[in-house]
């Protein structure tokens, strides 16, 4: 995307909460490692190992971002609509393209907001 910020440009744009539980990038090398192997995948591999990443642990800033940054058609999920249920309870709805669905930065995104526990229902 012509428009879009450098990884460095983002720190202000988003949430300073947000920001600080994001642990720091990989490196450069270690970036392009995981992308050439990210590549090698079937949609279904990425899929699983999406949601075992997310399921894992903590999303850095760059990898949150990236699949935005490519556009709609590289995340298998659409934001659809979001209700309070209750004082702590959030009701999200997301269109999935399949299951399973690599979706692991909405789920660091729904950590870090504060989700204690994240249930996914069909």
């Amino acid at each position: 995307m012509e428009d879009w910020p450098a990884d460095e440009e983002w720190g202000p744009l988003l949430p300073r909460w947000f920001v600080e539980a994001s642990p720091a990038p990989k490196s450069e090398e270690e970036g392009r490692q995981y992308l050439a192997w990210w590549y090698g995948l079937s949609y279904e591999e990425r899929s699983r190992v999406a949601q075992e990443e997310a399921e894992a642990g903590k999303w850095s800033v760059p990898d949150f971002l990236y699949p935005f940054k490519r556009g709609p058609d590289e995340r298998q999920w659409r934001w659809w609509d979001a209700t309070v249920r209750e004082s702590n309870t959030l009701r999200v709805v997301v269109e999935i393209e399949g299951w399973p669905y690599a979706g692991g930065e909405l789920l660091w995104l729904l950590r870090a907001s504060g989700a204690a526990e994240v249930e996914k229902t069909v």
